[in-house]
């Protein structure tokens, strides 16, 4: 199943829906409706996509009560965008303008907040829609992906003192990225009446489909894939940011190659241009992009192993379509697709 196919055909009604009720809020004042919009405006609505199929997955029928749900993910992975591109410095996003770079920090900084306050009020739709102890689940789980949001994000953001290890890094993308994909389908299994192991098994499945999606993007920002989407490449590097790349790096070239490579990054143009031409072999071929595949690999295993307490549905193949080939072809191509997710 072609994951493109699959996205315009069963899920982008979805995505619609989802949209529409984040563009059309009424309570958003008229100064700041256009800058509202520009926020939470774009993209494929991603993670509502994946609730939506785990809430069918286990027997979930009428839509209307992952609804609520579905906004408020939407709206707090909206919010982490708007934060993300602030404290990285990022002229565009997905080769636009980004939003901080339009309306300035402040303005990004106090959006960013106004969506996480929507997204907890999203939540609160739930009442009425579905038992008590369901909406309280959910709920829960919808708290701790925030707070494992924040953790990761500022673990990234500390000084590592020693070497860099993968145990650090697993630390920071269970948090800043692995958190959100796996509470959304964790979520959507709760309210469509998956048990105790399908509700795991689909949690499981996204914590591999945000470690993949992480890695995948860290990788885009050595090799110089951002400079077209986000206006820079090689922070990571330049600020020693932790993801499985940066460990690799360490592991084959050695810290204090690493830290050479990281100091012509930030020297000035000519020197991050020779980084970057070092840094794109690297992450193409070689024992570190050897390596890179190897975790890869391993983590698309495990997210389908998750899924095998799944009977075959349609649902099952979507979700095993997107772990097969979400990250390997028109996913993370600029010239086929406009908008991130």
């Amino acid at each position: 199943m072609d994951t493109r196919v699959l996205y315009e055909e069963q899920l982008f009604p979805v995505a619609h829906k989802i949209g529409t009720v984040l563009l059309e809020s009424v309570d958003i004042d008229p100064e700041f409706q256009e800058m509202y919009r520009s926020a939470v405006g774009g993209g494929m609505r991603f993670r509502p996509c994946l609730m939506y199929i785990a809430f069918a997955m286990c027997g979930g029928e009428a839509e209307e009560v992952m609804i609520p749900s579905a906004v408020a993910v939407e709206l707090l992975h909206k919010a982490s965008l708007l934060h993300d591109d602030l404290v990285d410095g990022d002229a565009l996003r997905r080769g636009t303008p980004s939003f901080c770079h339009i309306h300035g920090s402040e303005k990004a900084v106090i959006m960013g907040d106004l969506l996480v306050a929507r997204a907890y009020l999203a939540m609160g739709g739930l009442e009425g829609l579905v038992p008590g102890e369901t909406a309280k689940e959910a709920r829960k789980r919808f708290v701790a992906a925030h707070r494992d949001m924040c953790r990761g994000e500022l673990l990234e953001l500390m000084p590592v003192a020693g070497a860099l290890t993968i145990d650090h890094a697993v630390r920071v993308l269970q948090g800043k990225t692995a958190a959100l994909m796996e509470q959304s389908l964790a979520i959507g299994a709760v309210l469509g009446g998956g048990s105790a192991l399908q509700v795991e098994a689909l949690g499981e499945y996204g914590r591999c489909l945000g470690f993949i999606f992480q890695t995948v993007n860290d990788m885009n920002n050595l090799t110089g894939f951002d400079s077209t989407v986000k206006g820079s490449s090689l922070g990571d590097l330049a600020r020693r940011r932790v993801g499985f790349p940066m460990v690799g790096l360490a592991m084959y070239l050695g810290e204090e190659r690493l830290a050479a490579l990281a100091d012509q990054a930030r020297s000035g143009r000519d020197g991050a241009a020779k980084a970057q031409v070092e840094l794109e072999k690297l992450m193409k071929e070689g024992p570190v992009r050897d390596w890179l595949d190897g975790i890869l690999e391993d983590l698309g295993d495990r997210a389908l192993r998750a899924l095998s307490v799944f009977p075959s549905s349609f649902e099952k193949h979507a979700l095993e379509s997107v772990g097969r080939e979400m990250f390997e072809s028109w996913f993370w191509e600029p010239d086929k697709r406009d908008e991130e997710v």
